[in-house]
């Protein structure tokens, strides 16, 4: 998504699959574009892959919730992380919930993408 995209919808719902019976823990994490080839197909060449644009804010996502349930804007909060509405990864333990995917980062500049 564009950096207008995401600033318009700062909390992504992400649902988390069947769990058939077993614990899960979901995780959110930073990785360099680079190690990424299919990148290439966002840029529509064969060799060009978008540069990893600087860190400038945070990322995040948020404790499960019933899926459906909705989040609150967490783009309206100047520090998620701080109050404890954000963190780097939550245990779920039954199927049919979701967590809010949360990125504030600024603009990467042309060219540039986080994953």
């Amino acid at each position: 998504m564009t950096a207008a995209e995401a600033a318009a919808k700062p909390t992504l719902s992400i649902n988390i699959g069947p769990l058939f019976g077993q614990p899960g823990q979901v995780a959110v994490t930073r990785a360099d574009t680079q190690t990424m080839p299919w990148l290439h197909l966002a840029t529509n060449s064969r060799t060009v892959i978008p540069a990893t644009g600087n860190s400038t804010g945070d990322v995040g996502i948020t404790a499960p919730v019933p899926a459906g349930n909705g989040f609150l804007n967490l783009g309206a909060i100047p520090n998620p992380r701080g109050v404890g509405l954000i963190g780097d990864s939550h245990g779920v333990t039954w199927a049919d919930k979701a967590v809010g995917f949360v990125l504030s980062d600024g603009n990467l500049g042309n060219g540039n993408a986080q994953m």
